[in-house]
């Protein structure tokens, strides 16, 4: 049931796009790292997003995108906070 599977703790829907949603896990401890992912409730089916290099930034937004022509596509936009010590 979809309903038991958003109850479970740590888990946030971020975003909702065409039947699609955007959500997040969130590490229990500070140490862990969130894991982002795009599921689709109709199928049951989720898609892992790869994770950022916790060491070079930080994730400070992300949404779901698609274009009204191709609908069968989608993409995750995602907006990093750069911490000084990239270019080091």
């Amino acid at each position: 049931c979809l309903d038991s599977y958003f109850d479970r703790p740590g888990v946030e829907i971020l975003q909702s796009c065409n039947g699609l949603l955007l959500c997040v896990t969130r590490p229990k401890d500070r140490n862990g790292a969130s894991k982002y992912y795009v599921f689709n409730p109709t199928t049951k089916q989720l898609a892992l997003i790869p994770p950022v290099p916790r060491d070079r930034s930080a994730i400070w937004f992300m949404s779901l995108a698609f274009h009204q022509t191709d609908c069968v596509r989608y993409k995750v936009i995602c907006v990093l906070s750069v911490g000084p010590d990239v270019d080091s």
